[in-house]
C-alpha cells in the first residue's frame, strides 16, 4: 500500500509526542506498521520498542502483520493488562498475593451488601463488582467519595463496599484483574526507582485505539514515557463507544493539551467508502460537539448510489423486508458474505434470524451466538424441554445451579449416577445419596417442586410459563446477580423478546418445535461459507462490509433509553455507517413489541442525504 502525504508524516515523525487521528478506513494499522518498520530502519533496536493494544486478539494480529512485513523481530507487543501485571510484578506487589476467583468476590460482595440500601433495592453483585472496576479504572479510591451535592445514599453505600472489598483483600493476600489497570499508577507515583526503571525499558512507545483509554490507562502512558516523550498514540475520537466500560474520550481529547509540544497528524482519507456514504457519516457526526472538527474525504469516486432509508411498519415487516431484499442482491449475483445486517443491541436479532431462516440465506451471528443459542435464553428453553418432558436428562443437568442453587460438583455427579442406573428425573434429584443432607436437601426439594409445577401446567400459556420461570423460580434475579450493568439491560431485553412471543403459539411444545427447526436450520446455515454477518455495533467495530444494513434505527434504541451520554450514543452510529464499502441502508419501524416508536432523532440529522422509501401506513411527512 503507498501511503499518502499525512500518513507519511505519521511515520517519519522523529522524536516527542504525536497524536494520530485516524479516522475510519484511513489505514491506521499499515501506518503502525510501517512506523515501527521506520524506527527500526533508523537503528531502533526492536527490543527498545513497546505497541500497545487493547485485545490479546489485537495484540496477535499487530504481531503478525509486523512479522509479514518486517520479519521476525523481539519488539513487545503487549495489552495494557499485561504491561500492568508486569509492572505490578516488578514492583513485588503480587509477591506472595493469590488472583481473587470471581466467585469469591462476587460472595464477598453479597455478603457485605446484605441489610444494606443495595440490597434493599435488590442491586446486583455483578454489578457492584463492575462499578469497582469502573472506579478503578478512573482511579477513584475508596476514600474519595464525591462531593455530598453528587452523593446519593446508594452512592456512599458502593464506596462503602468498594472500601471493604480493598481491606479484604489486603488482609488476605489477594489481588485482583482490576488491581493491573490502578495499581500500576499508584507504584509508580510512589516508587521514584521502579518509575526510573520502567522509563528506561522503552526508547518509543505506540498505542492503538488511544480514544477507548480509561484514566489509569492514559496516567500509566504518561507515567512510562520515554525521555523526550516519545508517545505515538492513534484512535479516533469520533470512533470512541466504550464508555460504558469506563473509557473516557477526554483522553485524546486533552493530548495537545498535555504535550503542547505534540504533532497532530490527521488521518482524514477515507479508503473504505464512497463518497455518499461519507457525506451521510459527515453530516451525523458533525452535530457532536465535544471532539476534534474534522472533515473525512473519500479516496473513492461517486457511484451515484445514495444510501437509503425505510419505514416499516414493525419489526416483522422490517425484518422480512430486508431479507427479501438481501434475497434479490444474492439473485443478482452478490454473495451473501458481503451483507451485514448492524444493531445496537442483542436482542433486536430474532425476527431477523427468522426472516433469513424462512428464506433459506445462511448467516453467521458475529462474536456470539444465534438468539436461541444465548446462554440466558438457551436456560428458559430447557425449563420449558423440563414442563413438556419430566425426564428431559440433559436439560436437567443444565439448569441445576441456573440460578444457583449451590449444588456441588459430587451433587451433579450423583444426579448423573443416578440417572445413569435407571432413576427417574425426580428420583435423582431427591433420592440420590447426598440428596437428603442438609447442604442439598433443601434447594433439591425446591427445584423438585418447582419442575412438578411446570410439569402438570405445561398446557399454560407462554407467557404464565414465562413469569413462573422469571418470578417464581427466581431467573430474573438471577439475570440481575450474574451480569454487569450494560449486560443485564441487553438480557432484559431478550426477556422482553421472549415474552412477545407469547401470542405466536399456543403452548412451550409449539414453541420447542419452533425453535429446534430454527436451530438446525441455523448450525447448518452456519457452516456455509457464504454467510451473511449479524452483529451488533459494537462487535463491527474494525470490520467492514460492502453493503451494510442498520436496522431497528429508533428512539429508544439508538440512542438508547438507558444511556445517558448522547454524543456516544451518535458515535455508536457513526461506527455502523462507516462500516460500508459500497452500500448503506438504514430502516425503522413504526411499531415495536405493539408499542408506537419513533425514527431516531439522529437520523433527522441526515435525512436530506437519503433515498426515503415509507413500507408503512405513516404519511410521508411525518417520517421525521
Amino acid at each position: 500500500m503507498e501511503l499518502n502525504t499525512n500518513q507519511l508524516t505519521a511515520v517519519h515523525h522523529v522524536s516527542g509526542p504525536c497524536c494520530v487521528i485516524a479516522g475510519a478506513g484511513s489505514g491506521k494499522t499499515a501506518v503502525l506498521v510501517t512506523r515501527i518498520q521506520a524506527l527500526l530502519a533508523q537503528g531502533v533496536q526492536p527490543q527498545r520498542i513497546l505497541a500497545i493494544t487493547f485485545s490479546k486478539k489485537a495484540a496477535m494480529e499487530m504481531q503478525e502483520r509486523i512479522s509479514a512485513q518486517i520479519g521476525d523481530v523481539k519488539l513487545t507487543v503487549s495489552t495494557f493488562h499485561s504491561l500492568g501485571l508486569r509492572i505490578l510484578k516488578s514492583s513485588g506487589y503480587i509477591e506472595g498475593k493469590e488472583l481473587i476467583r470471581e466467585y469469591q468476590k462476587i460472595n464477598f460482595i453479597k455478603e457485605t451488601m446484605a441489610d444494606t440500601i443495595l440490597d434493599e433495592e435488590d442491586a446486583a453483585p455483578k454489578h457492584i463488582s463492575s462499578f469497582i472496576g469502573i472506579l478503578k479504572g478512573t482511579l477513584k479510591q475508596p476514600g474519595q467519595l464525591p462531593s455530598a451535592k453528587e452523593t446519593t445514599p446508594e452512592l456512599a453505600e458502593l464506596y462503602q463496599v468498594y472500601q471493604k472489598y480493598e481491606l479484604y483483600k489486603r488482609q488476605n493476600g489477594y489481588y485482583d484483574f482490576d488491581d493491573m489497570t490502578d495499581m500500576p499508577v499508584y507504584l509508580l507515583r510512589s516508587d521514584p526507582q521502579l518509575l526510573a526503571s520502567m522509563k528506561r525499558h522503552w526508547d518509543y512507545i505506540l498505542v492503538d485505539e488511544y480514544q477507548d483509554t480509561n484514566p489509569a490507562q492514559d496516567a500509566l502512558l504518561r507515567l512510562i514515557a520515554p525521555p523526550g516523550d516519545n508517545l505515538f498514540v492513534v484512535g479516533d475520537d469520533y470512533q470512541s463507544i466504550y464508555g460504558f466500560r469506563g473509557a473516557d474520550v477526554q483522553n485524546i481529547l486533552n493530548f495537545p493539551k498535555r504535550f503542547p509540544q505534540a504533532e497532530m497528524v490527521y488521518l482524514d482519507m477515507n479508503y473504505r467508502s464512497t463518497p455518499e456514504i461519507i457525506a451521510v457519516s459527515n453530516a451525523l457526526i458533525k452535530k457532536n460537539t465535544n471532539q476534534f472538527k474534522k472533515t473525512v474525504r473519500a479516496s473513492r469516486n461517486s457511484t451515484g448510489k445514495v444510501p437509503s432509508f425505510t419505514l416499516y411498519e414493525d419489526e416483522h415487516t422490517e425484518a422480512n423486508g430486508v431479507a427479501r431484499k438481501i434475497k434479490r442482491m444474492h439473485e443478482a449475483g452478490c454473495k451473501y458474505s458481503d451483507i451485514a445486517i448492524l444493531y445496537r443491541t442483542n436482542s433486536i436479532s430474532r425476527v431477523f434470524e427468522e426472516a433469513l431462516l424462512l428464506r433459506d440465506i445462511p448467516f453467521v451471528v458475529q462474536g456470539g451466538s444465534c438468539f436461541w443459542e444465548q446462554q440466558y435464553v438457551a436456560d428458559v428453553l430447557d425449563y420449558f424441554r423440563l414442563a413438556v418432558n419430566a425426564q428431559d436428562s440433559k436439560a436437567l443437568l443444565r439448569i441445576l445451579n441456573r440460578p444457583n442453587r449451590f449444588f456441588g460438583k459430587e451433587f451433579r455427579e450423583a444426579v448423573e449416577t443416578a440417572i445413569k442406573n435407571g432413576k427417574s428425573t425426580w428420583e435423582a434429584l431427591t433420592a440420590n445419596p447426598l440428596a437428603k443432607e442438609w447442604r442439598y436437601k433443601k434447594q433439591a426439594d425446591i427445584l423438585s417442586n418447582q419442575l412438578l409445577w411446570l410439569n402438570r401446567n405445561s398446557h399454560m400459556s407462554l407467557s404464565m410459563l414465562l413469569y413462573y420461570i422469571y418470578d417464581t423460580i427466581g431467573y430474573r434475579d438471577f439475570l440481575r446477580t450474574n451480569a454487569a450493568d450494560d449486560l443485564y439491560e441487553e438480557r432484559m431485553e431478550s426477556v422482553e423478546e421472549m415474552f412477545s412471543l407469547g401470542d405466536q403459539f399456543d403452548s412451550a411444545q409449539d414453541l420447542l418445535d419452533y425453535v429446534d427447526m430454527q436451530t438446525l436450520a441455523y448450525q447448518r446455515n452456519a457452516q456455509c461459507d457464504d454467510a451473511i454477518s449479524l452483529s451488533t455495533i459494537h462487535k463491527s467495530k474494525g470490520l467492514e462490509y460492502p453493503h451494510v444494513f442498520i436496522v431497528t434505527c429508533v428512539d429508544g434504541i439508538i440512542p438508547h433509553v438507558d444511556s445517558k451520554n448522547r454524543e456516544e450514543e451518535r458515535r455508536i452510529l457513526y461506527v455502523a455507517m462507516t462500516r460500508a464499502i459500497d452500500s448503506l441502508e438504514l430502516s425503522a419501524v413504526t411499531m415495536r413489541k405493539d408499542n408506537i416508536v419513533y425514527v431516531s432523532p439522529f437520523l433527522q440529522d441526515v435525512k436530506d442525504l437519503l433515498k426515503v422509501e415509507n413500507a408503512s401506513n405513516l404519511p410521508m411527512n411525518n417520517i421525521f
